[in-house]
């Protein structure tokens, strides 16, 4: 990892500045998992440093590795909703991204972060069906890590009960297939079977 991307982490503002204004480091350097400093600042929570960065380098907004990882899909799976809106005010796009095309709202519904989900989806609702290149949507994501919550919402917001994946798996499939009772009863009380 690169010792501004350490920098950033740990919120070490003065040594950043230094490592790019005296050491000439480059903030659109990546890391080995092809993250820039943008995404460490928000992988580490560190809203001040994430807020200097999507000013000053607007382009590192929407970038994203190989895998499809972003600034705001990686707030969307930490759960950090300030950090979420923050990148949505300054131009993130909320659409899959990426070899694996997941999108926020899928990363967010598979780490249970309800108050991200209910965001995402007031923001862009028309995202709620969108599939990740494995054909998983968000309602698929929430019925596999089984949170009730992320599925009523989703579900209230016209999720499709029965669209299948790449292996054929309805969201009721892939809550059995992880045992999550809670997220079956809950899609079945919808018509799910």
């Amino acid at each position: 990892t690169p010792p501004l991307h350490w920098a950033v982490w740990q919120g070490r503002l003065a040594v950043c500045r230094w490592l790019v204004d005296e050491a000439g480091a480059s903030l659109h350097g990546t890391n080995e998992q092809g993250g820039t400093t943008l995404m460490s600042a928000v992988h580490h929570k560190n809203e001040k440093e994430a807020a200097r960065l999507a000013d000053s380098l607007p382009d590192l907004i929407d970038f994203a590795n190989e895998r499809g990882d972003t600034a705001i899909s990686i707030a969307a799976s930490r759960g950090v909703l300030p950090l979420v809106k923050l990148l949505r005010a300054k131009g993130a796009t909320l659409g899959p991204r990426g070899r694996s095309a997941i999108s926020p709202l899928l990363r967010a519904a598979r780490f249970k972060r309800v108050p991200v989900v209910e965001y995402l989806l007031a923001e862009q609702s028309s995202l709620v069906d969108v599939a990740s290149k494995n054909g998983n949507t968000a309602l698929h994501e929430a019925a596999a890590a089984g949170s009730v919550q992320t599925l009523e919402l989703l579900l209230t917001h016209h999720a499709t009960l029965e669209k299948k994946n790449s292996r054929g798996h309805t969201a009721f499939l892939e809550a059995a297939s992880g045992g999550r009772l809670d997220a079956m009863k809950a899609l079945a009380a919808r018509g799910a079977n």
